[in-house]
Order: C-alpha cells, then sequence, then structure tokens
C-alpha cells in the first residue's frame, strides 16, 4: 500500500486506511490563481479538470473516513500494510512519492517533488 500508484494513495486516505499526509498536496487554493496564470486548473484538459475538482474539494476539507470507529477499516490498516509495520509509525511524509519500479511509468520531476514538499508544509 505504500508503493501504490498516486490516485490509490488518494482514494484510501479518504477510505481512512492511508494517511493524507502521505499523498502529494492536491491544494483548491489554485481556483484563485488569475485565469491567465499557466497552470490555472481552468486550463487543465476537460477531463483532468473534471476529476481535480472534487480532489481538491476533498483534500482542502482534510476529509477521512473516522478509521478508529471501524473494525473493518481498523483491519484494512493491518492487512495491506507489510507484517511488522505499525501504522502510526508510519513516516508519511517519506512515502509521498513511494510507488513500485513496474507502476512507475512518469517518474516525478525533482522540481515538481520540491513545490509539492513546499505544498504539503502548507
Amino acid at each position: 500500500c505504500l508503493y501504490t500508484a498516486p490516485w490509490s494513495k488518494f482514494w484510501l486516505a479518504f477510505l481512512g486506511v492511508y494517511d493524507l499526509r502521505g499523498i502529494a498536496p492536491v491544494p483548491p487554493e489554485l481556483w484563485l490563481l488569475p485565469s491567465w496564470f499557466p497552470i490555472h486548473p481552468g486550463r487543465f484538459w476537460c477531463h483532468c479538470r473534471m476529476v481535480y475538482v472534487p480532489m481538491c474539494y476533498l483534500y482542502g476539507r482534510r476529509f477521512a473516513y473516522d478509521a478508529a470507529a471501524d473494525p473493518v477499516t481498523a483491519s484494512l490498516r493491518k492487512e495491506l500494510y507489510p507484517p511488522g509495520v505499525e501504522y502510526d509509525k508510519i513516516d508519511w511524509h517519506n512515502h509521498m512519492f513511494s510507488i513500485a519500479e513496474m507502476d512507475n511509468y512518469s517518474p516525478v520531476h525533482w522540481v515538481m517533488k520540491v513545490l509539492e514538499k513546499i505544498f504539503a508544509i502548507y
């Protein structure tokens, strides 16, 4: 689960089995940029934009299912991680860009990693 694709990490975080600190930021504040700005979400391809809108909303609200109260989710937390790895002791920031080699079709550029680490601080 720590080396799964970014989209999987995103949805697992909202299900309560992955921590939000371990996913790349999806800042809703990008919508506040002027429309002429090169990375304004309104300039994204229409399908990308329709995915970005709900993702940035959920990320901005820091929505996550309350897994502590649900025994099924608690058991998923134990099952999805390697034996001996405790969910509460995982260093999530170090796994923000962890992905299995066989799934890493286009590695994240170091400039993007720096920008996302800055966004993660915010």
